[in-house]
């Protein structure tokens, strides 16, 4: 992954270590607008630092659709709390470490979205979707 070629100085390493770590204790006080808050910050400067703005730009366009997701899957799933910071942590990790494998084996395994999640939300939460805009069939 092209995010591995780039060098974080050790400002950027702590700074994103703490914003990890603000997620977190948001997350353990369920406190969602403050995660929301961390998690953005850390994604931007990722994107920013990893020489990908229009990733981070497309990204903000969409977010509340992700936000959504995010919100669902943290209410059905207490481990996913783990999961979501943990998937940050091993990403940053990655690009430390310079091992381009890693992070494409984080993202291929450990999608905080896929299509499959994704579906099984919809159908439990079909309240909050509108489905005449998704591609989505159910069987009763």
């Amino acid at each position: 992954m092209e995010a591995c070629w780039c060098t974080l100085s050790e400002e950027e390493i702590l700074v994103s270590k703490q914003l990890i770590e603000k997620q977190e204790q948001a997350l353990k006080c369920d406190d969602f607008s403050l995660f929301f808050k961390y998690f953005d910050q850390f994604h931007q400067m990722f994107y920013t630092v990893t020489e990908h703005p229009m990733v981070w730009k497309w990204l903000i366009s969409i977010n509340i659709y992700f936000y959504r997701i995010i919100v669902l899957n943290l209410k059905k799933n207490p481990d996913y709390k783990i999961r979501i910071v943990n998937y940050d942590k091993a990403i940053l990790k990655a690009i430390i470490n310079k091992v381009p494998h890693e992070v494409t084996d984080c993202i291929e395994s450990g999608m905080i979205i896929n299509g499959e999640k994704e579906h099984l939300l919809i159908r439990h939460y079909y309240k909050y979707f509108d489905l005449t805009r998704h591609e989505f069939k159910y069987e009763s």
